[in-house]
């Protein structure tokens, strides 16, 4: 992967906070609660837990790549 396409350390680094933040709030509100390590396991609540985090980390990374767009016009 060229160096063009590698994401900066500042875009995950606020990408992720977006999702853990983000995940945090949505498990709260909807009175989810799964801990992979404390909790039997479940095949179904990881992938909820997995797919809210990635999509959240994928939308922050968008999020980040238009504001930085807007600001270097």
């Amino acid at each position: 992967m060229s160096n063009k396409n590698k994401p900066s350390m500042a875009q995950m680094f606020v990408a992720f906070l977006i999702a853990f933040f983000g995940s945090k709030a949505i498990f709260h509100f909807m009175d989810f609660n799964y801990s992979l390590f404390k909790d039997p396991f479940d095949i179904g609540k990881l992938l909820i837990d997995i797919g809210v985090f990635f999509g959240l980390f994928f939308i922050g990374m968008m999020v980040y790549n238009l504001f930085s767009a807007r600001k270097a016009s």
